[in-house]
């Protein structure tokens, strides 16, 4: 399911606005499709050919998990080492974990805390478990490409 007019049009641009533009078809395709998943500067967008359904269906899972309610997640890398893909997302600033001053007797003490919108964390760890478990079938997918000698 596409966004219609000018939703589109941003999504397009935008996605071509990082530090890497991209015109990778693909990837402006879901950058149509979830344009709050591509909606801030990234680093780069690689996608080899074996792991683009599987992050497709990443994308898919992740907009279900965090229902009408976006929270600002958006990729600010998709790369790889070797056969193995990294994707590195970001939540919004009010999902970011807060480091807090501690005084006491003993002098200052840092701890990090979770964020108030999200105090067990559950989101992060829902959505870390999705991109993880994405990144394992994908990279399974393309070493399955090269054993029957596809291009990856």
């Amino acid at each position: 399911m596409g966004i219609a007019g000018n939703h589109a049009e941003e999504a397009i641009t935008v996605i071509a606005a990082g530090n890497a533009p991209t015109t990778d078809i693909r990837m402006l395709r879901l950058a149509t499709q979830y344009p709050w998943m591509f909606s801030e500067p990234h680093l780069g967008m690689e996608m080899r050919d074996a792991w683009f359904a599987v992050f497709e269906e990443l994308c898919a899972d992740i907009s279900t998990q965090l229902g009408p309610n976006k929270r600002g997640i958006h990729w600010r890398q998709l790369t790889c080492e070797g056969n193995r893909p990294f994707w590195y997302w970001r939540l919004g600033e009010e999902m970011d974990l807060c480091v807090a001053m501690v005084r006491s007797i003993t002098g200052p003490s840092f701890k990090t805390m979770n964020p108030a919108a999200d105090p067990q964390n559950k989101l992060r760890d829902a959505i870390s478990k999705l991109v993880k478990g994405a990144q394992a079938r994908a990279y399974v997918c393309g070493m399955l490409s090269i054993a029957k000698g596809e291009q990856v």
